[in-house]
């Protein structure tokens, strides 16, 4: 069972060029947390995301929030949703909220430049 770490993190890096970032979506469950944490030990830069459909609010969220919340010291920021502000607010990381809900191309564009902003890879 200590090979499974091993074998993820030698997987990711045959895969990932070296230092290129790492997008990983993160609902809070096993698979994504596995996903995240070979991120981090893999010392790619990577970033989390968690999303909602609209009029379908998600318990994705509050788990996401719950295990930023343990791993706070290998993140370095958490965007989210202004209507999850008070989910989020006691992470004891920074927190960026704005608004992911992406109903036309203006809101895709919008969303996307805050989080580029926010990882300091802004325009």
């Amino acid at each position: 069972m200590l090979e499974l770490p091993a074998t993820l993190l030698n997987s990711f890096l045959r895969q990932v060029p070296t230092g290129a970032p790492v997008a990983v979506p993160f609902s809070g469950g096993m698979d994504s947390l596995t996903g995240a944490l070979t991120a981090a030990a893999s010392g790619h830069p990577f970033q989390l995301y968690t999303f909602e459909l609209e009029g379908l609010r998600s318990k994705e969220v509050h788990k996401a929030a719950a295990v930023a919340r343990h791993y706070g010291d290998i993140l370095d920021v958490y965007v989210a949703d202004e209507a999850d502000a008070d989910e989020v607010a006691d992470l004891g990381i920074p927190v960026a909220l704005t608004r992911t809900l992406m109903l036309s191309l203006e809101d895709r564009d919008a969303l996307a430049r805050t989080v580029l902003a926010v990882a300091g890879r802004g325009f």
